[in-house]
């Protein structure tokens, strides 16, 4: 019965924190750029290519959201080195699925703003054909842009991210770990560098 009483009175406590604040909805499309990378005895390779996906940010305080993203981006990944029996040259998928704090600034403009945040989370780089293992590392993630309200409740965002997976010295990705110990050479060696546009839509209570 103290179970009940207590899993309800979270339930009424949370639903009432989450009616004072703004909630915001965006849908985005962008272009993450190529990152080439040195392995043992050769390099790898995540193509460019078009990334898509949707935040929810919730406010907390004034000019403060917490935002939960989802990201992904087809792609091709590719790999040689002296110490692989075959090159790898695959179509794959990019996801990225992070949380973290985004900073508003407002402007002299009522209906311009300006943002930058950061966050944390975990990527996945997985083959589209099943051709290799899905990969899954903890990932990070820098991110600032402009925000244009077209009305007190839709506008558009314009962003710059920077995420990169963390990767230890000598651990496989899509190129995997066999052979003569083959694996990236330095730690987190991928960089994405991503730009991307969108449409927001802000419910406030």
């Amino acid at each position: 019965m103290k179970k009940v009483l207590l899993t309800l009175t979270l339930i009424l406590v949370a639903n009432q924190l989450w009616a004072q604040r703004d909630i915001e909805i965006t849908a985005f499309s962008g272009y993450t750029f190529k990152n080439t990378f040195d392995i043992y005895g050769g390099r790898a390779r995540i193509d460019d290519g078009h990334t898509y996906g949707g935040m929810l940010a919730v406010e907390v305080t004034d000019g403060l959201d917490v935002e939960f993203m989802y990201s992904r981006q087809n792609t091709v990944v590719t790999a040689y080195s002296a110490f692989m029996s075959n090159d790898v040259n695959e179509d794959a998928n990019v996801v990225y699925y992070m949380i973290g704090g985004t900073k508003t600034f407002e402007t002299m403009n009522s209906s311009l703003n300006f943002f930058t945040g950061m966050k944390l989370g975990g990527v996945t780089i997985a083959s589209q054909e099943d051709d290799f293992d899905s990969v899954t590392k903890f990932a990070a993630g820098l991110n600032g842009g402009v925000k244009y309200f077209i009305t007190d409740k839709l506008g558009i965002k314009l962003a710059m991210l920077i995420n990169f997976p963390i990767v230890d010295v000598g651990a496989g990705l899509w190129f995997g770990t066999g052979g003569g110990g083959v694996g990236v050479s330095t730690w987190s060696p991928i960089v994405q560098f991503n730009m991307q546009g969108g449409l927001f839509f802000r419910i406030s209570n």
